[in-house]
């Protein structure tokens, strides 16, 4: 009687920490799914990187650049391109933003008026902080009149930082010597443009279907 009293305790108790085990195990497993989502869908939850100019980085969403853009510049150096692009021109300086499907800024390309060797000095300020650029040859853009002098990728090639200086600076010229830094997340844009590319094709066999639709 004793020993079968002792075994139902026991049974029971099982049954009991069973029950439990089950509901911290289902917990734990949620929690960890949300932590897994979270880490590894950018379109959910964008996260700013260090990439980028003094108070403009990559990742950021437009939200939070509007917030900077009413704190640190007048509303008449801005100005709302389209829906994905902000330019702002304050002084003599020039910056473009230009934000995904999702709002989340992946590109900056910052234009500074320089003097003739700028570019080799923000090449170096560039490579004591990100380390040497890939050893390529300069090319030049007829448009818009500008020489590639330098080009990083870091992590693992998903950012790009490219250095542009333009032709005037290499000559003597009354246009003003220019300098281009662009900074640019370039798995957010290739999925940005495949985006694009599939809402043109979707776009097209709507229209395609609509010539026998009657």
């Amino acid at each position: 009687m004793i020993i079968n009293n002792f075994y139902n305790k026991i049974k029971l108790m099982l049954i009991v920490m069973g029950d439990k085990m089950i509901k911290i195990f289902k917990s734990l497993s949620i929690t960890l799914l949300i932590i897994f989502i979270i880490s590894n869908n950018n379109n959910l939850f964008s996260k700013a990187t260090s990439l980028g100019t003094k108070y403009f980085k990559i990742g950021a969403t437009k939200s939070q650049i509007k917030k900077i853009l009413q704190q640190k510049y007048k509303a008449k150096d801005i100005k709302n391109v389209s829906k994905s692009i902000i330019e702002i021109i304050p002084d003599k300086n020039k910056v473009k933003l230009i934000f995904d499907y999702n709002n989340v800024l992946y590109k900056i390309d910052l234009q500074t008026d320089a003097e003739s060797g700028g570019a080799a000095i923000k090449k170096k300020l560039i490579t004591k902080k990100y380390g040497d650029p890939l050893v390529e040859k300069e090319k030049y853009f007829e448009y818009p009149k500008l020489f590639l002098m330098a080009r990083w990728l870091l992590k693992n090639g998903r950012y790009e930082i490219k250095l542009y200086e333009s032709k005037y600076c290499r000559m003597n010229s009354y246009r003003p010597c220019i300098i281009v830094t662009s900074y640019k997340d370039k798995k957010l844009e290739q999925e940005n443009n495949a985006r694009k590319e599939n809402k043109k094709i979707k776009s097209k066999k709507e229209k395609e279907a609509e010539k026998y639709d009657f």
